[in-house]
C-alpha cells in the first residue's frame, strides 16, 4: 500500500508523507472516501496515529476482502496473543517463537 516502508508513525509529518499512497490506493480500487476522511489523511491525522492504524487496517481488510491482497495469517504466537494482529496486514514473524 506504501510506495516505501513507513518509519516513525508517530508523527504526523510521516503519516503525511504516505497520504498520497492511501488516497491512491483508495481511489485505484474503487473506495470513496469521505471529505472528511480525505482531509484528514492529507493532514497526517493531526490527532495522533490510533486513527491512522485503524484506517490503514481498515484498508487492508477492504484489500483482502476485494482480492487486492493476500490474508497471510501470522504463525508466530505473540502476534496472535500480544501484539495482535489485523485482517489485511502482513505477518512479521518472529525466529524466537
Amino acid at each position: 500500500m506504501f510506495s516505501t516502508p513507513l518509519k516513525a508513525k508517530g508523527k504526523a509529518d510521516k503519516r503525511q508523507a504516505v497520504a498520497g499512497d492511501l488516497v491512491g490506493w483508495a481511489k485505484a480500487v474503487g473506495v470513496k472516501l469521505t471529505p472528511d476522511l480525505a482531509r484528514v489523511i492529507e493532514e497526517g491525522f493531526m490527532d495522533g496515529d490510533d486513527a491512522f492504524d485503524a484506517v490503514v487496517g481498515l484498508l487492508g481488510i477492504i484489500a483482502v476482502l476485494l482480492g487486492k491482497r493476500k490474508s497471510i495469517e501470522p504463525k508466530s504466537k505473540s502476534i496472535g496473543t500480544v501484539e495482535g494482529w489485523i485482517l489485511g496486514q502482513s505477518a512479521v514473524l518472529d525466529a524466537n517463537d
